[in-house]
């Protein structure tokens, strides 16, 4: 019986650590935005339903885009920011201007400039993932990391010290019974 408790307890620990490993890199990865960036993607939550074509709770993957392979008419995800306010939105670029090899800004609707600095990448070339971002926002949120990571390793950390302590009176008891 010992025996089977420990495989099921293995079984649950390794996709647990493995859960903890990954949440624990996505929120190390965070840019100044507070969206993950892994390996040139950037993964977008959907948090409501303003990005057109994307439900509330999907996960879009959306990899780095160079300025030269953004063009006119191409949807592209960009941030908007308002002083502290920062928005993911989604719209089509209008026009394109290389300031220099560096530098380019594209025109969006309502003649909005974007700076290339504050574009993620083409709706063309994202992945999405529905569903997936619901989970991912409240494990990266402070209570989802509170309750699925921080509470069971302290959890763990105290049955830990418990059976260490317990084990030294074991001994200690078994000492004193050969004295």
């Amino acid at each position: 019986m010992k025996k089977v408790l420990k495989i099921i307890g293995l079984v649950l620990a390794v996709p647990y650590i493995f859960m903890v490993v990954v949440l624990t890199i996505f929120l190390l990865n965070f840019n100044e935005h507070r969206v993950t960036e892994l390996s040139g993607r950037s993964l977008i939550i959907v948090r409501d339903n303003e990005l057109d074509g994307f439900k509330k709770g999907d996960l879009v993957v959306v990899p780095e885009a160079e300025n030269k392979d953004i063009n006119a008419g191409d949807n592209i995800f960009f941030y908007e920011v308002y002083g502290q306010e920062i928005t993911i939105r989604l719209a089509e670029v209008e026009s394109k201007q290389d300031d220099d090899q560096q530098m380019t800004t594209f025109r969006m609707p309502g003649e909005y400039d974007l700076l290339s600095s504050n574009v993620i990448g083409l709706e063309s070339d994202a992945d999405t993932y529905g569903g997936v971002g619901s989970v991912l926002d409240f494990l990266q949120s402070r209570w989802g990391f509170l309750f699925v990571v921080i509470l069971p390793v302290l959890v763990a950390f105290i049955w830990g010290v418990y059976a260490f302590v317990k084990e030294i009176k074991v001994d200690v008891k078994a000492e004193k019974s050969k004295a």
